[in-house]
């Protein structure tokens, strides 16, 4: 959770504020919500087991939350053979992964 994309000056570095923040976010936003992540094959990799797991389902409060966008989504880009690793990871975690083939895949949260 390094980056604060586009967050307010109170994010903090929990769960809960990643939450918070992604909630305030959506509440401003006239779109769906389609959170970008460059490099995503070392996603949350220096985390302990089961942190891809709780990105994911903060991601989905966020899309199951009344009044968001249905057409929310999660756009992972990185080499292909990057994309492989962590798409075996995300289906561990619960989450469908579709992979294009090239440098970007989407996801299912």
């Amino acid at each position: 959770m390094g980056a604060r994309p586009g967050f307010p000056d109170w994010f903090g570095h929990h769960w809960d504020a990643f939450l918070d923040c992604l909630r305030t976010v959506v509440d401003n936003a006239d779109h769906d919500l389609t959170v970008v992540v460059r490099e995503a094959g070392e996603l949350l990799t220096d985390e302990r087991p089961g942190v891809l797991g709780i990105f994911l389902a903060v991601l989905s409060q966020v899309r199951d939350r009344p009044g968001t966008a249905p057409g929310s989504s999660l756009l992972v880009a990185d080499a292909s053979d990057r994309l492989s690793g962590l798409a075996r990871r995300m289906t561990g975690a619960g989450c469908s992964m579709d992979l294009d083939g090239g440098r970007s895949a989407s996801a299912s949260f």
